[in-house]
C-alpha cells in the first residue's frame, strides 16, 4: 500500500522555506548588491532596470559602482537585500529607470511590505491594451519572461537549500516511510482493504 502526503498552501512557508514574493525581491536586491559591488561601469542593467551613478552629484565624474561601494562592502555584503536597496535609493547619486513591471512590484513591497505578482502583472496588462498606453502586452510579456527566469533561479537554490536540511531532518523521513498503522488507514479504506483480501484468499 502507498502512502499519500497530502501538502496545502503554505506548506513551504509553515516549515520556513522562504518561498514568498517578498523573499524573492529581497534576494533579487541582493544579487544586485554583489553584482554592484564588483562593477567597474557607472551603470549596470539586467533587463528589468538600469541604475546609473549620477556623476553630476559624485565626487569623481570618473567614478564607477565599484569605487563608490569598496570602502563598506563587507557592510554591504552583510545586509539584506532591501536593506542595500533602501540604502542606495536614499544615498541621492542613483538615477534608476525600472519597467513598469518591477516599479509597480517595488511599490507594493516597499510600501506593504508585500506583494501579489500576478494582480500587478494583470493590471499593467490589460492598462496596456487602452489607446493611451505608453508599453506594449507583448514589452510586458518580455518583462515577465525575465522575472520569471530570475524566479526560476531563485526557487532552484532554495530547493537545493531545502534538500540539505530535509536530509538533516531525519524525524521527517520515517513520518513518510514508516510501516503503515491500521489507525492511520481510514474507515472506508480499511473496509475496503478488508474486502479485497477477503476476496483474495477465497481464490
Amino acid at each position: 500500500m502507498n502512502r499519500i502526503v497530502l501538502i496545502g498552501n503554505g506548506f513551504d512557508l509553515a516549515h520556513g522555506l522562504k518561498t514568498s514574493y517578498a523573499d524573492f525581491i529581497d534576494w533579487y536586491w541582493k544579487k544586485w548588491a554583489n553584482k554592484l559591488i564588483v562593477c567597474h561601469k557607472s551603470w549596470e542593467r539586467d533587463g528589468l532596470c538600469e541604475l546609473s551613478l549620477d556623476l553630476e552629484e559624485t565626487r569623481d565624474r570618473r567614478e564607477t559602482w565599484q569605487s563608490l561601494l569598496y570602502a563598506n562592502m563587507h557592510e554591504y555584503q552583510a545586509m539584506t537585500g532591501m536593506a542595500f536597496y533602501d540604502c542606495i535609493m536614499s544615498a541621492g547619486l542613483v538615477i534608476k529607470q525600472f519597467s513598469p513591471l518591477l516599479s509597480a512590484i517595488m511599490h507594493d513591497v516597499t510600501h506593504y511590505n508585500w506583494v501579489d505578482i500576478e494582480r500587478i502583472y494583470y493590471r499593467l496588462l490589460c492598462d496596456s491594451l487602452k489607446e493611451n498606453s505608453e508599453v506594449t502586452p507583448s514589452e510586458f510579456n518580455h518583462q515577465l519572461a525575465v522575472l520569471t527566469e530570475k524566479l526560476q533561479e531563485y526557487l532552484n537554490e532554495i530547493q537545493k537549500k531545502a534538500v540539505r536540511e530535509f536530509e538533516k531532518k531525519k524525524g521527517i523521513q520515517m513520518k513518510i516511510f514508516e510501516p503503515i498503522k491500521l489507525q492511520d488507514i481510514s474507515i472506508k479504506a480499511l473496509a475496503d482493504i478488508k474486502n479485497y483480501f477477503s476476496e483474495e484468499f477465497k481464490n
